[in-house]
């Protein structure tokens, strides 16, 4: 059974919730697309409503994205082996990193 990562490695293998086809989405992804797209419309109104106006929209920004950068390798170093979070990066360098 394949690890799930963060999509490196073998292309031959695939998670367990992948669809059957490439061309079809699996239920794990538009979950995931579902959710992204609520927190993309829900998140301004919620910054609108709860910053003080004092504040500088920039910082706010700023520290939004640090959260979800935090969260996200959190999640990912937590639900991954280390094996498996080196066949992810390998061949990975500062020049891939910044095409992606």
């Amino acid at each position: 059974v394949a690890e799930r990562g963060g999509g490196g490695g073998d292309a031959s293998e695939k998670p367990a919730a992948a669809a059957k086809t490439d061309s079809n989405l699996s239920l794990e992804g538009a979950i995931f697309m579902a959710l992204l797209a609520l927190q993309f419309g829900v998140q301004p109104s919620l910054v609108k409503a709860y910053t003080p106006r004092g504040v500088i929209k920039s910082s706010v920004v700023l520290t939004q994205e640090l959260v979800k950068f935090v969260i996200a390798s959190v999640l990912y170093f937590s639900g991954t082996s280390k094996e498996q979070r080196k066949t992810d990066l390998s061949g990975m360098s500062i020049w891939t990193w910044l095409a992606i």
